[in-house]
């Protein structure tokens, strides 16, 4: 999982220029303002947030445009590509792991380190989701019905210790 995230973020920029010379985005986002009203209007119309973003930013219609256009492209080209690098890299490991299966002792080890795997995937799961709720109990809309879910749950502030740690850890690591 996190090769292929790696792998998508080093590809990822020459992916994108390529589908966008391929696409001819120039070209097609021309076209597309000139022939569609609703984006030509969207893009220049008088919204307080869209005036505020051409403001601070210094670009004018067109870049805003050739922006959003840009940055929908990158999710998406994110999206297909991390999609197949998991695939492949799936695939890759199934062949891996039916040789290392063959052999009698390195087939245990590799049961046992697919469980440890598997165990730290799902403590960095509900660390994240503890994080997210930690994160949403802090809106006044939300924070009653969090404030009150937290109170019943047995198991929450163990996780919220534990996804503190990990949290902490992983921060340290990067740096």
């Amino acid at each position: 999982m996190f090769l292929s995230l790696y792998l998508t973020y080093l590809m990822l920029p020459k992916a994108t220029s390529f589908i966008l010379e391929t696409l001819k985005v120039d070209t097609l986002q021309s076209t597309l303002v000139q022939n569609n009203s609703f984006i030509s209007n969207l893009v220049n119309s008088n919204n307080i947030l869209l005036i505020f973003i051409k403001k601070v930013l210094h670009i004018n219609e067109s870049m805003l445009l050739s922006t959003v256009v840009e940055f929908v492209c990158n999710v998406v080209v994110f999206i297909v590509l991390s999609f197949i690098i998991n695939k492949l890299l799936k695939f890759m490991a199934r062949k891996v792991s039916l040789f290392i299966k063959s052999l009698a002792i390195i087939g245990s080890f590799d049961r046992l380190c697919g469980l440890s795997l598997g165990f730290l995937k799902g403590v960095i799961f509900v660390a994240l989701i503890c994080f997210v709720i930690e994160g949403l109990n802090g809106f006044d809309i939300l924070s009653p019905i969090f404030t009150t879910q937290i109170s019943m749950s047995s198991l929450y502030p163990a996780f919220k210790i534990g996804s503190e740690k990990l949290i902490a850890t992983v921060s340290n690591m990067l740096r």
